[in-house]
């Protein structure tokens, strides 16, 4: 039976807690890969009902948050609801709207005028990421190579886009 159809069919509530654990090992691995440039952004519902966990397919490449709950019972991130490699899921009655592509929760300040560019240097080669700076600085929201982004070294951003050199790959907020 494929993930999917599990996750279709509900499972305990348990098993929110070990798909919440595989979300975290899937962010090792990428995710959904987003091509190089801006991620969309895109809003979406995503509800648990008859308190049977629900996944919805998103890609989450550049993080997730929870806009508004809907529900009565609570939405809380990693106990009834989370993302990771494939997609949002909710559970024990959590219905909300939530928006994928602009960072998530954990990532500090939050923005709907804020972009994320996905750049990646590709054979250590520098590589820019055309995207308008309008409001410094940009910032780097994850890394997702194994060599180092260092902001002046590996990656740097002017009012034209981001920059990347020498092996660096990440997601990066624009605005």
């Amino acid at each position: 039976m494929s993930i999917r159809r599990v996750l279709q069919a509900g499972l305990p509530g348990t098993a929110a807690l070990m798909l919440s654990a595989c979300g975290s090992v899937g962010w090792m691995f990428g995710g959904h890969e987003a091509p190089p440039g801006e991620v969309p952004v895109e809003h979406f519902s995503c509800e648990s009902k008859d308190q049977n966990l629900k996944y919805c397919d998103v890609d989450t490449s550049a993080g997730v948050r929870l806009t508004r709950q809907v529900s009565n019972m609570p939405c809380i991130k990693g106990r009834t609801w989370d993302y990771g490699r494939f997609g949002v899921w909710v559970d024990h009655g959590c219905r909300g709207e939530f928006i994928s592509g602009a960072g998530d929760d954990d990532g500090g300040e939050f923005d709907l005028r804020h972009k994320v560019l996905r750049c990646e240097s590709q054979d250590q080669q520098r590589r820019r990421c055309d995207a308008q700076v309008t409001s410094p600085p940009a910032t780097l929201l994850r890394q997702l190579s194994d060599t180092a982004c260092k902001e002046g070294s590996t990656w740097g951003w002017d009012a034209q886009g981001v920059w990347v050199d020498g092996g660096c790959r990440g997601l990066f907020r624009v605005r």
